[in-house]
């Protein structure tokens, strides 16, 4: 029928789709801010106990000059970890002369990590990752950039003229250490290993992964477009734009031309 309430209806217009419930959107907007809180957190405590970790290690001098302090840790190690300066965590069993051979390729190691600044990088796409933990890719881009790092300090300790074949044997007696003693991450850690052994074997000498940390700029900021753009939308649906009245004439005709 005619009146007030079918002009509304009308006005509104078939096309217009109904706004989404302002509680339902701000409820998904407190789970991924308390997902994001707790992934802080996590990476805050991973933070303390690597620096309990390195406290409690004993400092060493040794004649391969790295090029950060060393110290060694009953069960952790190899790690480099330290944003302004940096230390090296080596495990104790390292010190058998029996071992020079991996110790000298471990120190090799973590010397090129903080050559290319890693331990800064690392900590840095840790903490923009914290606000992308929903993303569906975030963990496969964490993992890929994990690898992609170590296997760039490979083919920079190479390029160092470090003998090819002993250092590809150095990584794979760190891992069976790690499975012997169990020192924590380093070396030999990871499923990754049978990939930088293969990339070993295959290297050539050349400037590997020239790109790496463009590459790693562009994936995070793709990553924070699409937080952004996620986070736009959403707030443009909880304060949607008012709909223009329609204009008609005092009779219910057509509209007045002026």
């Amino acid at each position: 029928g005619s009146g007030p309430g079918a002009m509304e209806d009308s006005a509104a217009g078939p096309g217009r789709q109904p706004d989404v419930p302002e509680t339902i959107l701000r409820a998904c907007l407190m789970v991924v801010a308390v997902g994001v809180m707790l992934r802080l957190a996590m990476l805050a405590r991973s933070l303390r106990r690597t620096q309990s970790t390195i406290s409690g290690a004993l400092p060493v001098c040794l004649l391969s000059h790295p090029s950060a302090p060393v110290r060694m840790a009953p069960k952790s190690g190899p790690l480099t970890a330290g944003f302004f300066r940096p230390v090296i965590v080596l495990p104790e069993l390292l010190l058998d002369e029996s071992r020079s051979c991996i110790l000298s390729a471990a120190i090799a190691h973590e010397n090129a990590h903080i050559t290319r600044h890693d331990t800064r990088w690392a900590i840095v796409t840790e903490i923009v990752l914290c606000f992308l933990a929903f993303h569906p890719i975030a963990r496969l881009f964490r993992r890929k950039l994990t690898e992609s790092r170590e296997i760039a300090c490979d083919a920079h300790v190479l390029a160092g003229a470090y003998p090819q074949r002993e250092y590809a044997n150095a990584l794979l007696a760190m891992a069976r250490l790690s499975i012997a003693h169990d020192p924590g991450v380093g070396l030999g850690a990871g499923s990754m290993l049978g990939r930088r052994i293969e990339e070993l074997l295959n290297y050539r000498a050349r400037r590997t992964r020239p790109l790496c940390e463009a590459g790693i700029a562009a994936a995070v900021a793709i990553l924070a477009i699409g937080l952004t753009d996620t986070a736009r939308v959403t707030l443009g649906e909880i304060h949607p734009i008012p709909a223009l009245p329609s204009i008609t004439s005092s009779s219910g005709g057509s509209p007045s031309s002026p």
